[in-house]
């Protein structure tokens, strides 16, 4: 079930409520990072959106500006390249083979790149960046194209990694954590044994949002810096776990200290937005200096804008400076918010990727909610439940308000309904 099916099809408040109750059990198509089994391949929407030698990408073993999937033990790698591919002059041949590399047979090129024209290319995909686009490695030779070219790209991907989307997928469906569990070791499993870097990075990103999901947000944001590291323009930008209610860090001293102490780190790294993004957000509400830092720097990504002459940059960059502007409205809901800002934010919402929108739409929902219009509220907390289930606190809690929203507006068996079905679906 899409935002876009409920937005055509659901023309009530009141039909939304019911919906939901029905979506939550369902909703898988849409929820999942735009990520489908295909056969032995996964397929990735750029819309949307570690070998064993890659061991450092465990927390607390990489510094920032290395490359985590570029580098492999001597041990593991392999001085082969599939041909046409060029090697990358910064690495020796020993560490530069993050490929499948099996010369001469049909994995040389085992993955499928459908462009918005309709052309189909078969190939091998290397890696994508919110910045360069996709690397391909064809018969011909190493080329790169503009996400914004792109439909799709069908990727071969390990058994475990294909276990692992089916695991997630079972989760958003019955609403099992056990399920979650499952995913991150079988996505830990593909990370770990995989030869190609795609997978690898792919494998981090799914990572960060079954550790989201899971309320394990420490781990979530140490599996993003690392997706950060290779690439400071991600383009799994749907995986970054912000922060959308206003806590501070509340989930241990130690690991608050020491995630607070890594953003702080990350708050300087100006060349790596997605990086300072995520670091700012986890310190907006922070005492003194630090929060006040973390306020300028989303006030910063909010105003930027990436390069004209880079149509994968500008578009990275709009969405940061979109998730940018809606975290700064954290801010405001705490200062006092009026009904003409509330009225702006519901514009800015509409101008995200489907998949950004949970987080906004559930601060609009409290903009509503802190102006005792609860009717307004409750749309939005409905929208941000549908589709937020990478967000396990969020998507939850905005169930929770939905309930009690239905139960101001004197809508009492609606509201049981919901509460129900949240329990059935967040306690589990």
């Amino acid at each position: 079930m899409t935002y876009n099916f409920i937005h055509k099809r659901v023309r009530s408040v009141r039909a939304m409520t019911l919906a939901l109750a029905i979506g939550l059990v369902v909703m898988a198509q849409f929820v999942f990072q735009n990520t489908v089994a295909y056969g032995q391949r996964a397929t990735l929407r750029p819309g949307g959106a570690a070998s064993r030698g890659v061991q450092n990408a465990n927390r607390g073993e990489l510094t920032i500006g290395t490359d985590p999937f570029a580098a492999r033990s001597n041990r593991e790698a392999r001085s082969e390249q599939a041909p046409g591919v060029a090697s990358d002059a910064t690495l020796t041949s020993s560490e530069s083979d993050i490929a499948n590399t099996s010369v001469g047979g049909e994995l040389d090129y085992p993955d499928i790149v459908r462009f918005n024209n309709g052309r189909v290319l078969t190939c091998r995909v290397e890696g994508i960046s919110g910045r360069t686009g996709a690397t391909l490695a064809t018969a011909q030779g190493q080329v790169i194209v503009s996400l914004t070219e792109l439909e799709s790209l069908e990727v071969a991907t390990s058994a475990a990694f294909l276990s692992g989307v089916a695991c997630y997928e079972s989760w958003e469906e019955l609403g099992a954590r056990a399920q979650l569990q499952r995913a991150a070791s079988y996505f830990e499993q593909a990370r770990a044994q995989s030869t190609r870097r795609i997978e690898r990075e792919w494998a981090t990103a799914k990572l960060a949002q079954v550790r989201h999901a899971l309320g394990d947000y420490q781990r979530a944001a140490e599996e993003f810096f690392v997706l950060c590291r290779a690439d400071g323009y991600t383009a799994y930008l749907s995986s970054i776990p912000l922060r959308w209610q206003n806590q501070r860090l509340s989930f241990g001293v130690s690991e608050g200290v020491e995630l607070a102490s890594s953003a702080q780190k990350w708050l300087q790294e100006r060349e790596n937005p997605s990086a300072r993004l995520l670091a700012a957000s986890i310190l907006l509400n922070s005492s003194g200096a630090t929060g006040e830092r973390a306020l300028a720097t989303l006030q910063a990504l909010a105003s930027s804008a990436g390069s004209d002459e880079n149509v994968d940059e500008e578009r990275t960059m709009r969405n940061i400076s979109l998730l940018a502007t809606a975290q700064l409205w954290r801010r405001t809901l705490l200062s006092g918010v009026k009904a003409t800002d509330v009225a702006k934010w519901r514009g800015t919402v509409t101008l995200l990727p489907e998949q950004l929108r949970s987080g906004p739409s559930s601060v609009v929902a409290h903009g509503y909610k802190s102006l005792g219009m609860d009717a307004e509220a409750l749309h939005f907390f409905l929208l941000s439940g549908l589709l937020g289930a990478q967000d396990y606190e969020t998507s939850r809690a905005s169930c929770q308000e939905a309930s009690a929203a239905l139960e101001r507006l004197g809508r009492t068996w609606e509201s049981q309904c919901l509460r129900t079905e949240t329990e059935r679906r967040y306690e589990r």
